[in-house]
């Protein structure tokens, strides 16, 4: 039997049944062969040990040979399986030993229920004995295999941290205690800088969206503050903004916001010429030379030093209180207790594993039972209309877009329009950060009110 993507879904099916009814004797496979449906053969012909990835012809690997020659033998029929390669003169036996041999590649399965598949499994059974199937599937099986081997785990490093715990100790008091004080105080110093990273950022992006030609910033760095003036702003289609400024030292530069490594604030304005003005070196050194009088004066107002961190000092000086601070032998204490923070660090992420794991998959469902039902795709265990719509609704957001024709989002847009949605809907973005920037700018009414 031949099976392909590219067939009609009727032949497609009627090879599946005829694999799962246990009749196809042999399958000849190509790579495309995925793992994802159940197609036991007792004979897996592999025709060619090459395949070819879109740009060039390259041998296959160690795991997707073990993937394609796991197809032979049918559960519950054939005591074993057998996987056959055609002989092709630029392949040497040596090769096909070699693949054949290396059986080190563990399948992980990618399985989770999602919105289109959970509505699409409920047309054809109930909610129970779907939560039953998936409790017996191949990822679920992977997640219990792998409470256990974290249970045990965590069991083993738990004995391990009691047994450092014993060997830590001081005359001064208790090391334990002010280690931890220690370790909160280093990721307490973590979190703060990965969040004031984070509000420079936004904050620059509101600055600079709001600028005007003329408007002098100030960029702070630490003690260390920047004078520069706008000379002009861009705004890129993704709503990206761009000024250009001029410097204290009367170079023209780009400025956008991940170059703001500090604060960023509107302190003054003045008047500038338009134009290509700008572009000659004698009206940027007059810019630069009143900038750099107008601070000397005190025209423009500089944002204060940061405040202090005031949680993070009280942290600080209890740790500084505690007697063991004061031990001759401190440090030799925290390097004997670096190891023993570690583990209760790992302890810590193996009991949140073990937790996430536990029946993972059909808590999953259950999650996304509980939505579909909430906004109106489910009624207990039957489809709605609604739900049907999304069953033939196909990719990452199917739900966003099957509550659109819901609710009739897009129904006033013309063409052009409607592909600027389709075209965010299918949109990936590289970077959380830049997902931020793409709030559309110079639409129309109706594109913004749909988006």
């Amino acid at each position: 039997a031949a099976h392909h993507a590219g067939m009609l879904p009727l032949m497609k099916e009627t090879v599946e049944h005829l694999f799962s009814e246990g009749l196809v004797k042999m399958v000849y496979a190509t790579e495309t062969l995925a793992l994802g449906i159940n197609m036991p053969a007792r004979t897996v012909v592999i025709e060619s040990l090459t395949k070819w990835n879109g740009s060039a012809h390259v041998s296959l690997s160690a795991g997707e040979y073990t993937q394609l020659s796991g197809r032979a033998g049918r559960r519950g029929i054939d005591t074993e399986g057998h996987a056959v390669v055609s002989h092709r003169g630029g392949v040497a036996p040596e090769e096909v030993a070699a693949l054949a041999s290396k059986r080190t590649y563990p399948l992980i399965s990618a399985f989770t229920p999602t919105y289109n598949m959970v509505v699409n499994l409920l047309a054809r059974s109930t909610r129970a004995q779907t939560r039953s199937v998936l409790e017996s599937s191949f990822a679920q099986f992977q997640a219990d295999s792998a409470v256990v081997q974290l249970a045990t785990r965590l069991s083993e490093l738990e004995a391990l941290r009691d047994s450092a715990a014993d060997d830590l100790s001081c005359s001064r008091g208790d090391v334990g205690e002010y280690l931890m004080m220690r370790e909160r105080i280093s990721q307490a110093e973590k979190a703060g800088a990965r969040a004031r990273k984070r509000e420079t950022r936004e904050e620059s992006r509101r600055v600079l969206a709001g600028v005007r030609t003329g408007d002098v910033l100030a960029l702070s760095r630490g003690r260390k503050v920047r004078l520069c003036v706008v000379g002009a702003k861009a705004t890129a289609a993704s709503g990206r903004v761009e000024a250009s400024v001029i410097g204290e030292d009367a170079t023209w530069r780009a400025l956008a916001p991940e170059d703001v490594r500090g604060g960023i604030a509107i302190v003054g304005h003045m008047s500038i010429p338009g134009g290509s003005a700008l572009r000659r070196t004698k009206e940027r050194t007059r810019i630069a030379g009143e900038l750099r009088s107008g601070a000397a004066k005190g025209r423009y107002q500089l944002p204060a030093d940061a405040a202090g961190e005031d949680t993070i000092g009280q942290m600080r000086a209890a740790m500084r209180a505690h007697p063991v601070h004061r031990c001759p032998h401190r440090e030799e204490h925290a390097r004997a207790g670096a190891r023993w923070a570690r583990m209760g660090r790992e302890i810590e992420q193996l009991r949140r594993s073990i937790d996430s794991q536990t029946g993972s998959v059909a808590a999953q469902f259950d999650r996304v039972c509980a939505v579909l039902e909430r906004l109106g795709f489910l009624d207990g265990d039957r489809v709605t209309a609604s739900g049907q719509r999304l069953r033939r609704i196909f990719g990452e957001r199917d739900l966003v877009v099957a509550m659109s024709l819901n609710e009739g989002t897009w129904n006033d847009l013309d063409e052009a329009e409607l592909a600027s949605i389709v075209s965010a809907l299918v949109y990936d973005s590289r970077s959380d950060d830049e997902a931020n920037e793409l709030t559309p700018t110079g639409v129309g009414i109706r594109l913004r009110t749909a988006w």
